[in-house]
Parts: C-alpha cells; structure tokens; sequence
C-alpha cells in the first residue's frame, strides 16, 4: 500500500510542475485558467483519439473517490491527511 501512495504523491508532484509551467505562460498566471485549459485540451486529445472524455472522467472520480476513501482509512481524517501530504510533497505557490 505505501508504494500506490507513494506513486500517487509523485504522480501529484508532476501536475503541480505542469500546472505550474502552464500558469506561467498565461497573462493571469492562474493556476485556476491553466487547469482548466489542460482540461480542454484533454477533451480535445479524447475527440481526436476517439475516446469519450466523459466515460474516462467519470472513471477517474470514481478512481478518485476509492483513493479518497483509502486514506480516510489510513489518517483518520481527510483534510488534515490532505494538507500533510500537499505540505510535505508540494512546493508552495
């Protein structure tokens, strides 16, 4: 189990680095605008490929949620695991 974490706290590590390299590139430098062009621009990956975005979206909650719910199980309590592991895996803006 400490490995998927582990996977999943690096995988967070590297969206924060592109979010971030997005957000730099804009006029606002908006983390808030960079998600949600990434989010368009996945939508137009899936058109293109023939995938349908809403399928995966939907797919990727519930994967979300059953990660969520782990670690409710492990900590206890959700916001504060959440905010340790942002603090310790996350540069601050």
């Amino acid at each position: 189990m400490a490995e998927g974490v582990r996977a999943r706290i690096d995988r967070t590590a590297r969206i924060d680095r592109l979010i971030r390299s997005r957000a730099r590139l804009l006029p606002s430098g908006s983390h808030v605008v960079a998600i949600s062009e990434m989010l368009a621009d996945l939508r137009h990956y899936c058109d293109c490929k023939g995938l349908t975005f809403e399928q995966l979206d939907r797919a990727a909650s519930e994967n979300y949620e059953d990660e969520a719910s782990l670690n409710r199980m492990v900590s206890g309590h959700r916001e504060e695991s959440k905010k340790q592991a942002c603090a310790a895996h996350l540069p601050l803006s």
